[in-house]
């Protein structure tokens, strides 16, 4: 069940309309301020921010797997994932 009201869905448009130039760096001034206490406030959002954050470090460290020669250096790579590091490589 959605716990949302009309109004909250709104501000959830929003925030997720926000998400990736936050995620970037590029939101800037009162909207920074006002996505941040959406987040504050708002389990759903929050934990969506949470996902994408995490799909996007996974993307940037198969992309510095893919770029890594084949040396020891892949090994150590692995260990340093920690315990996401089999689903990371398998996702590879």
């Amino acid at each position: 069940m959605d716990s949302r009201t009309p109004s909250s869905e709104s501000s959830c448009e929003r925030a997720f309309a926000l998400a990736s130039a936050w995620m970037d760096g590029t939101l800037a001034g009162d909207e920074r301020k006002s996505f941040g206490a959406h987040l504050a406030s708002c389990r759903e959002c929050d934990a969506e921010l949470r996902a994408r954050l995490a799909s996007r470090a996974a993307g940037a460290a198969c992309e510095e797997l893919r770029n890594t020669p084949a040396s020891g250096a892949l090994p150590r790579m692995a260990r340093r994932l920690g315990r996401f590091r089999g689903a990371l490589l398998l996702a590879c």
